[in-house]
């Protein structure tokens, strides 16, 4: 429901296109405006600590800030989430585009010392909230806050793997790849966090398997190394910290269970916010279902040669099996990537693929009965032996040609070197709400494009909101006036491969011009 009264008016004339939807769509449709909101009292003497008091145009963002102008759609945000807060509710808040959405959401959280996750779209957001608008906003109000950067494992350095490559690959001829690993390890050792942002991409992309870990083949506590993981260490600082800055990725997986860093911090926090959060809905989906990939096959496979190195290469039987098991995937994206039937029911029923499935059916079988034998000599093997076990349940479901029941969505997704097999619920409401309605808790969904219609029921019915509080905000910017707009002829459609790139090509010559 909209608790406020609202304010239409006429739709600006200009279209353009943009690759970011929160850029263009608030612009399209009618814009409506959430008035007179009632400020939150927060129980502050100094009127240049309260909410309005930082926002207003005698107030402290005005005089470290040059030609700041003050926005009402910034006030009555700020007001809104701090009421929130106060009141323990979830609110979905659609803000247009120049609102300033983070401070709105930073200040009075920040303000009433509430315990909280941030969570963003992206990583370079995430950066962006922790290393620019986090501090700018601490130094702002003269506080002094623990505060936390967490990512997914992916972006961490794994010193074990690491060294357990360089071994592996010394003496080989992959000497490029051995200069590569040896680079890392002397980054890594005058890093201070294992962030591997602080690499180029050249100098971590063509290793980033090397020297990352996954749900899958992490040991955990049982790691030798886990006393200096970079992994465990972030989560550790996020486990004490009073505000923690997450992406939705992160966020997802641990609430799907299959990451464990969130649930640690969910029982003390006070507030939730997903910013960007008409991109929740899409991530979740990835998460509350079942996936295979050919890189997770070809990963297991890798994973046992590698460890039969370590342990002086004495079992040929287990390393065949480890290489068939590679080849074997290899076989399964030819036939699938030589098919142009689209339909993954009927691309199931072709008999070469069948003949591929049945192959890789019987290899991870013989895979499985080797690393059992073989689990007890090392942890990595007892491992590796799990993993496989998981590998050929979910194959075997995800390679099914059967009827999927409504409720799910069963499809393909295929690139030049890699396949990727899916399984999702249609409907992640039930997964999802019984997160939202923890008690003591308020959840902020903001973004600038979360509406349809002027109606927040889509995304309300998505995420299983029930009894939200819902409130719009008009963008500041004066559209009319500010913006000239081009609808291009004879693009790509959006989607298409070339399209970012004629795009582009289009775009430059305008760009320079201004």
């Amino acid at each position: 429901m909209i608790n406020q009264p609202l304010i239409a008016r006429p739709p600006p004339y200009c279209l353009f296109e943009f690759r970011s939807r929160e850029s263009v769509l608030p612009i399209l449709g009618n814009i409506i405006t959430v008035a007179n909101i009632t400020p939150a009292i927060l129980n502050d003497e100094d009127h240049l600590k309260t909410v309005t008091g930082v926002f207003a145009n005698d107030g402290l963002l005005s005089r470290d800030v040059p030609d700041f102008v003050e926005r009402t759609q910034q006030i009555d945000m700020a007001n809104a989430v701090a009421k929130a807060i106060t009141g323990q509710t979830n609110v979905l808040i659609e803000a247009g585009t120049g609102t300033g959405k983070t401070f709105a959401y930073l200040v009075p959280i920040l303000l009433q010392g509430k315990k909280a996750i941030i969570s963003t779209g992206t990583k370079t957001l995430q950066d962006q909230l922790f290393y620019q608008d986090l501090p700018t906003v601490l130094k702002l109000l003269g506080l002094a806050k623990r505060v936390s950067l967490l990512k997914g494992r992916n972006n961490y350095l794994c010193p074990e793997r690491l060294e357990k490559n360089i071994k592996v690959m010394t003496g080989k001829s992959s000497a490029n790849l051995l200069s590569r690993l040896v680079k890392v390890r002397q980054w890594s050792q005058m890093s201070r966090t294992g962030d591997l942002n602080e690499l180029s991409d050249e100098d971590s992309g063509p290793v980033s398997g090397l020297i990352t870990s996954t749900t899958d083949n992490c040991l955990g506590g049982e790691c030798p190394s886990v006393g200096v993981c970079p992994l465990y260490r972030a989560r550790d600082k996020a486990a004490g910290a009073e505000l923690v800055v997450v992406n939705h990725h992160l966020l997802l997986a641990d609430l799907a269970m299959k990451e464990e860093s969130i649930a640690r911090l969910l029982p003390e926090v006070e507030v939730i916010v997903i910013d960007e959060a008409h991109q929740i809905s899409a991530v979740a989906r990835h998460f509350f279902g079942e996936t295979v990939t050919s890189g997770q096959l070809k990963e297991l496979s890798r994973d046992v040669v590698r460890e039969l190195h370590v342990l002086g290469n004495d079992n040929p039987a287990l390393h065949s099996a480890a290489q068939e098991l590679e080849v074997s995937v290899a076989q399964l994206l030819r036939v699938f990537n030589a098919s142009e039937q689209n339909n993954i029911k009927d691309l199931l029923m072709l008999t070469q693929v069948r003949d591929s499935i049945d192959e890789l059916d019987l290899t991870l079988s013989t895979l499985s009965e080797l690393l059992e034998a073989s689990a007890i000599r090392s942890k990595v093997f007892q491992q590796c032996f799990n993993r496989c076990l998981r590998l050929m349940d979910k194959f075997a479901v995800l390679t099914e040609p059967i009827e999927i029941e409504s409720e799910y969505a069963h499809w393909i997704e295929r690139q030049e070197k890699s396949f990727v097999l899916r399984l999702s619920p249609v409907s992640i409401a039930d997964s999802l709400a019984p997160h939202f309605f923890a008690e003591q808790k308020s959840w902020i969904f903001t973004s600038a494009t979360l509406t349809v219609a002027d109606k927040f029921d889509h995304v309300r019915s998505i995420l299983g909101l029930k009894g939200v509080i819902e409130y719009r905000f008009d963008s500041p910017f004066d559209f009319n006036e500010q913006v000239r707009g081009i609808v291009p002829a004879g693009l790509p459609i959006p989607g298409a491969r070339n399209h970012t790139e004629a795009l582009i090509k289009y775009c430059l010559p305008i760009i320079k011009a201004n």
